[in-house]
């Protein structure tokens, strides 16, 4: 049998909710971890979990729970809910958790692929993708070097 657990960190983002609502559609069971406890709109057939992407026991755990076959990483700090003057702690906060988040399922399990994905792309279907590595848009943009490709 197939496993379709999905683990996906900002579940409740603008990303992550639209993502968990095609992978529904798919027949995946789907796993969003959250920041907070209390968040509305949340889908019905998704278990919300919350979860500090920095504690690698909680992630540990989360990983041993579900056994996902993709955890796609969606989560993250954004510099305008923060309250530092320093950019480098938003950075290294991102940072350290997705590092973090890596090193607890290449511990638990190797062969779960990790997608760690950017906004602006993430729903492209493959012949719609307009950008490739070669472009101005991708050298110029680090945000945008990543892009999932959604399959049956």
């Amino acid at each position: 049998m197939i496993n379709r657990n999905i683990i996906i960190t900002g579940a409740l983002g603008q990303d992550g909710k639209l993502l968990s609502e095609i992978l529904i559609k798919k027949n995946y069971k789907i796993i969003g971890c959250i920041k907070k406890k209390k968040y509305k709109n949340k889908l019905r057939k998704v278990i919300y979990i919350n979860l500090n992407l920095n504690n690698k026991k909680e992630v540990n755990g989360i990983l041993k729970k579900y056994n996902p076959s993709k955890v796609v990483h969606l989560g993250s700090e954004n510099p305008s809910y923060i309250n530092k003057n320093d950019k480098n702690f938003f950075y290294k906060k991102n940072y350290n958790s997705t590092k973090n988040l890596i090193d607890c399922i290449n511990h638990f399990n190797p062969k779960i692929h990790f997608i760690f994905a950017s906004s602006s792309n993430i729903f492209l279907k493959k012949k719609e993708a307009k950008y490739t590595e070669n472009n101005n848009f991708f050298k110029n943009k680090i945000y945008n070097k990543f892009i999932i490709i959604l399959k049956n």
